[in-house]
């Protein structure tokens, strides 16, 4: 019976391994295209823009260079920390000491508290999806030619900052539950992982916290001029934009929570290399 259970144990933990190790590399290529993209679009609108282009165009430009340069980082890191490796604990001889429970219970309590920091994301793409087949835009994406494009783009954009976010909040539930099997499987990897695992939970926080609050300025900004203009289509229109507007803002703040406690894990255990050192 333990020897099926500890090939179960292998069977799972190989295969968590080259799953996660399989993401972390398509990740890896995602944040350098990215970092490039954004880098690129912010130099064009730096060459481009006239001296008294408005202030909310400076506002994104410096917002997308941040992005850039948070994406380009992240690759790099994630570069550094696949080629690192996490020390042997067992290799000496001595057993190794048992695994901390904090650790296996903060990678139960973490997920909990991303998915509580994101419940309100459900509801809004239901709001967003809503709004989108109102106006036509699925009809639009499906009709040929270059008017399409032009309707789309900026319907894409928009969605860019809530598509961030529920990206940072899915990974941020879904890691952690990740690292439980090659925790218990005390997994030779587990450090690079979870190494890895916390530079991508930070690039997509931040970037997701960074691409937010210029979206939270200039909603503040359309804002001040719906509710000037009276119209009641207008004023139904800001306030779905200001609770939209809250709950990103909320979301986005509140899963840096997870990030730091991820962290602050990642730099108790890293020094020593043992993850299974007693506490």
């Amino acid at each position: 019976m333990d020897g099926r259970y500890s090939l179960s144990m292998l069977l799972i933990r190989a295969a968590v391994e080259r799953l996660l190790l399989l993401l972390f590399r398509v990740a890896r290529g995602i944040f350098l295209l990215q970092a490039l993209a954004f880098g690129a679009a912010s130099a064009a609108v730096f060459a481009l823009a006239p001296p008294e282009a408005p202030a909310w165009v400076r506002g994104v430009t410096m917002s997308a260079l941040l992005i850039s340069g948070t994406f380009f980082l992240a690759g790099l890191l994630l570069i550094a920390a696949r080629r690192s490796r996490a020390t042997d604990t067992g290799s000496s001889g001595k057993p190794a000491p048992p695994w901390p429970l904090p650790l296996g219970l903060s990678l139960i309590i973490l997920p909990a508290v991303a998915a509580i920091a994101s419940s309100q994301l459900p509801p809004l793409w239901s709001r967003i999806a809503t709004q989108l087949a109102a106006t036509g835009f699925w009809d639009s994406a499906t009709l040929p030619g270059q008017d399409s494009g032009l309707v789309m783009l900026p319907v894409l954009l928009g969605l860019f900052v809530p598509a961030l976010v529920t990206a940072a909040a899915v990974y941020s539930v879904a890691f952690p539950l990740a690292l439980i099997p090659l925790l218990t499987a005390r997994s030779p990897l587990f450090l690079t992982l979870l190494a890895m695992g916390a530079v991508c939970q930070a690039a997509l926080v931040l970037t997701g916290w960074i691409a937010t609050d210029i979206f939270a300025r200039l909603a503040a900004q359309a804002l001040a001029a719906m509710t000037a203009s009276g119209d009641a289509e207008v004023l139904r229109v800001a306030d779905e934009l200001r609770q939209a507007t809250g709950i990103l803002t909320g979301t986005a703040t509140a899963l840096v929570a997870p990030l730091l406690c991820m962290l602050a894990w990642l730099a108790f255990l890293r020094p020593s290399g043992a993850v299974a050192r007693p506490l």
